[in-house]
């Protein structure tokens, strides 16, 4: 899967935990688009992994916090982000972006993200 096939596909997020999740409209459920693959820290920082940038389509408050874009990377090893053209649903962990860095040589994402925002998965909008 490439950037250029990945960007703008709409996708549906669905939160499992926290198990108290809820938007300004009461779902567990929200939407948004792919903007980029990028690279989020795994277990340490030394251990990079893609994930999917992800821009919300209506901008929420979490904790505090506001919620404008997250990445989201597979929770299973074993998954993968090109799991999701093959499958309807993929298990996620969610990060909400705080900030962002990009190195244009190597197109590496680097940012500073909220730790265990959320466990959920997304599926692709037809």
């Amino acid at each position: 899967m490439t950037n250029e096939e990945i960007r703008g596909v709409k996708v549906l997020i669905s939160v499992d935990e926290p198990w108290n999740f809820k938007t300004p409209w009461g779902e567990k459920k929200f939407e948004g688009t792919i903007v980029d693959l990028c690279k989020v820290p795994g277990r340490s920082d030394a251990d990079l992994k893609t994930a999917f940038l992800i821009n919300i389509n209506k901008t929420f408050l979490w904790e505090g916090t506001e919620i404008k874009q997250i990445t989201v990377s597979p929770r299973y090893h074993g998954n993968f982000l090109d799991d999701i053209t093959e499958r309807k649903e993929l298990v996620v962990n969610m990060s909400a972006v705080k900030e962002m860095h990009i190195d244009k040589q190597d197109r590496l994402f680097l940012m500073a993200c909220i730790e265990s925002f959320a466990i959920g998965s997304i599926t692709v909008i037809q």
